[in-house]
């Protein structure tokens, strides 16, 4: 059995006479609203599977904390949260005036947890880290270009 093809152009067009009947409205207003509908959805998708993805990637990672009985083993630890707190500070209020540097800050501020042992990454399949890496960066792509490259 073979498929026909339909044509959506002539479906919008008597789906706009029949509201042209009723209302002021022209074909391109609708066509217009359409592509505005699509975007949105695209968008919405796009920020669906990110979260998605970062969820499969946050069910193998760890973060714990513990007790230090010295002053200087917990250096690491302190710094990380305040290099974390003024990346993200200057990323938000201060963009213009701070450039990269908070970018810069939240690169040390992540080393800095890896190094104060606050992190456990647990061991995950192949398949489990390729379905969160293709969600997340599907779901990226959709959210700011609105279209996949193949």
């Amino acid at each position: 059995m073979y498929l026909h093809t339909f044509n959506i152009h002539i479906y919008l067009k008597k789906l706009v006479n029949v509201f042209l009947i009723n209302q002021k409205i022209t074909y391109n207003q609708i066509k217009i609203k359409i592509k505005k509908m699509r975007r949105l959805l695209i968008k919405l998708m796009g920020l669906i599977l990110l979260f998605v993805g970062l969820y499969f990637f946050g069910q193998d990672i760890i973060f714990v904390s513990g007790y230090y009985p010295y002053f200087y083993s917990k250096i690491p630890a302190t710094g990380s949260v305040l290099a974390i707190i003024a990346g993200v500070l200057s990323l938000v209020f201060f963009r213009r005036e701070t450039g990269s540097l908070g970018w810069i800050f939240l690169g040390v501020g992540i080393v800095l947890v890896f190094l104060s042992g606050g992190v456990i990454l647990k061991p995950t399949s192949l398949w489990n880290f390729l379905v969160a890496f293709t969600t997340l960066t599907v779901g990226y792509k959709l959210l700011t270009e609105g279209r996949i490259n193949f």
